[in-house]
Order: C-alpha cells, then structure tokens, then sequence
C-alpha cells in the first residue's frame, strides 16, 4: 500500500475510533492511534489485508483505554464507531460492485475519491449521532453497572470478530457481488441487534435512573416542607412576641414618657428582639418553581450554601414553569454551574454568591453571580475541556456545560467578568424554536 492510500485509510479509521467518544482523549492518544494504524496499513497492509483488522481492533481498544482513563463506556463507543464504519464501506461499495466495478478495480483507479467520500460521510454521520443522540443520554449511560457494560462489549467484540472472518473470506474470493451482499446483510442486522440491545439497556438505566431520582426527591421535598413548617412556626412565634413588645410600650406612649420610653427601648427591647433567619426566608422562595427536579436541586445546594460562611441572596419574584428542556439535562447545568459559582465565592475575599430566577414573557434566566479570585485567563479559555482554575481538578465541568447547551437550540449560556465578579446568565426559551 501507498503511502497516500495508508494515511487516507488511517484517517478514515480514526475518525470511526474516535469519531463518537463524548470524552475527547489527549492529542497524543490521537497522535499514537493515528500512528499505529498507519503503521499497520502501510507496512503489512499488503501481505496481511484483512488478517490485521483483528489486531486492529484490539491495538486500537487498548490505545483509547488507556486514552480515555480505562472507561469502558468510551470503549464501547469506539467499537459501535468502528461497525459505523463498516456499514458506510458497504453502502459504497455493494452499489459500486453491482454496476460491475469490483474492489480491486476501485482500489487501483478511484481509492483516493473515494476515500475521501468515506472520510467526509463517516464524519458527518458519527458527529450527528455524537451531538444528538450520546450526548442528550450521557448522564444515565455514565450510571450503567459495569457487568452491564462488560455484556455489551463482549457482544460487540464477539461480533466485529466474526464479520472480520467473514471479510478474511471474502478477500479471499475478490469479494464478489454476492459475498458483499451478504456482509451488507450480515451487517445491517448486527447493527440494527446493537441499536435494540443499546437502546434496551438505555430504556432499563432510564426507568432506574427516574425511580432513584424521584426517590430522592421525595426525600428532599419532605425535608424542604419541614424546614417551611418551622419557618412558619418561628413567624408566629415572632408575631407573637412583637404584640407583647408593642404592648409593654403602651403606658410609656399613653403617658407621654418619653425619656423613659427611650431609655426601655434601648435597654430592653433591642437587646431582646427576636431575630428572623434569612435561611427560611430563601428556601421559602423556592415555592415559585414549579418543576419539582429543578426545586430540589436549588434546595439541596442553598443548604449547602447556608452551611458555610457567604452572603448568600435568592431572588424569585415570579412563578417560574416547567420549561421545555429536559429536567436531567437542566439541572446537570445548573448543578455545575452552582458548584463552581459557590467554590469560586468561598476562596474569594468577599465570599457573596447571590442567585436569581426571572420569568419573562419569553423565557426563564437563572443568573448566578459569585465574588471569585482574579482570573489568569480570558472568560473564553474556561469552557475549554481541560482548563480548570482548580489543582487536580480535570478541567471538564463548563465544557460539559458547552457541550450539553449544544444540543438544546433553545437555551443559551452568557458569561462575564470583571472586577473579581464572575456572572453567568442561563437563558432558556419557554416555547422551544423548530
């Protein structure tokens, strides 16, 4: 093989390795996948064809393994890229060889064209199913038991292993028309196998994923009533006590006393007042919202706010609805976005964080805004994967903010800084755009 045939094929068959991973893996990784499968098409291409693909896809797995942290999700992932890959090869080529152009005769005066279609449509397609289809799930994936995981990789292995056998022999034979109408077959059903059993096991993570989440919001939401039973408690207490204060001022006022009148309301009625907490008085505000997921979430990070030392304000004036992005996906946001925003506030000097939720007519704005340490970098660099302004930290939580915004057309992410404030604006429309 060519030295231009064996870089065209290595970048065809990168991009179907990598071309669906939600994680993006080092440059290096990508560097070494690129190497070793160039190594392995241009140096034994030739003399081995299609006997290397079962020591392709093994090198291959090993190197995004290890790329991606031994995440067998990922994993799984490159090998669905890889029968992507096989699928488009046959809807190129079955039609080719039926108007009787066989794969030699392709190889030796079209390769390049057509290599250059492959790499074109397969990247297209993997980043569709990437951008629609993985990311929008990622979360329930990410909570998959990992026997669960192991089953499905087996399934794909085993398979890959026996179409690549199926290959060897057609190659064999100079992959007749029949041969390749039968691997198209042949394909076409373990995909549409892999897409059911994924898609089963997504709908099984799903269901479970809906019971813990409802489980837990139930627990939550019991707790939320009882700390707004006590806040009301504490106002009827506060009432009360204020009547008995007002009271004890009376005969002061009805004999116009009002040295005296000063003197007891020095002494003892402001060093006795009862003092309402602000902490009620902010989880209270939470009856606005009226998604459950979206309620829970603030209640479970303001009681972790209140439990530190920030001045911390919220402010919802108006009922907010439930929006039309998906809860799970919303509160993945806003969940980073709170956690980051309070970090930030507690290693500042100032320590504020203040939280605002604004109906409009048109949309729904969470605004979080957090004192923070001078930045070192512009705004832009934080949303890049990688970059984090916390030691050990790996830098992915506002870039997976990016990428999940990315699927969602009707919600959009403003950020700004300046003087030691940092502002982030969540904007999502009430009725989504077609």
């Amino acid at each position: 093989m060519n030295i231009t045939s064996a870089a065209l094929s290595s970048i065809y068959l990168t991009t179907g390795y990598t071309g669906l991973l939600p994680t993006h893996m080092k440059p290096q990784y990508y560097f070494f996948l690129f190497t070793y499968v160039f190594s392995l098409n241009y140096w034994l291409g030739i003399s081995f064809g299609q006997c290397l693909t079962f020591v392709l896809i093994l090198g291959n797995s090993l190197i995004i393994y290890l790329g991606c942290a031994g995440d067998l999700l990922n994993l799984s992932f490159t090998l669905m890229g890889h029968l992507i890959l096989i699928l488009i090869d046959h809807a190129f080529s079955i039609p080719l060889s039926a108007m009787g152009k066989s794969i030699s005769y392709i190889h030796e005066y079209y390769e390049t064209v057509i290599f250059c279609m492959l790499i074109f449509t397969s990247f297209a397609i993997l980043r569709l199913i990437r951008r629609y289809i993985i990311l929008p799930r990622l979360s329930i994936l990410h909570a998959c038991p990992k026997k669960l995981l192991c089953f499905f990789l087996a399934e794909l292995y085993i398979g890959l292993g026996l179409m690549a056998a199926n290959f060897i022999y057609g190659e064999s034979v100079s992959y007749p028309t029949e041969v390749l109408s039968f691997n198209g077959m042949l394909i076409t059903i373990f995909v549409l196998s892999t897409t059911l059993i994924f898609y089963s096991m997504y709908d099984i993570l799903e269901k479970n994923h809906k019971l813990s989440l409802q489980q837990a919001q139930s627990a939550i939401m019991h707790d939320y009533a009882h700390r707004i039973e006590h806040l009301y408690e504490d106002i009827r207490i506060f009432r009360h006590d204020y009547r008995n204060i007002l009271s004890t001022m009376q005969q002061y006022i009805d004999n116009g006393n009002t040295e005296a009148l000063r003197e007891y309301f020095h002494n003892t009625i402001l060093n006795n007042t009862p003092v309402l907490s602000d902490d009620g008085f902010h989880l209270g505000r939470l009856h606005q919202l009226e998604d459950d997921s979206v309620k829970s979430l603030l209640y479970t990070k303001i009681v972790a706010v209140l439990n530190h030392e920030l001045n911390f304000n919220l402010e919802i004036a108006d009922p907010v609805p439930v929006l039309p992005l998906e809860s799970l996906t919303l509160c993945r946001i806003l969940g980073i976005l709170l956690d980051n925003a309070m970090e930030a506030a507690l290693k500042s000097p100032e320590k504020e964080l203040r939280i605002a939720v604004v109906s409009t007519e048109l949309t729904v704005l969470f605004s979080i805004v957090n004192s923070t340490l001078p930045l070192s970098v512009p705004v832009s660099e934080l949303m890049k994967r990688g970059y984090s302004t916390k030691e050990g930290h790996d830098g992915i939580g506002l870039y997976t903010v990016a990428e999940l915004l990315d699927t969602v057309p009707f919600a959009n992410l403003s950020t700004k800084y300046k003087d030691t404030v940092f502002c982030q604006i969540l904007e999502v429309k009430k009725m989504p755009t077609c």
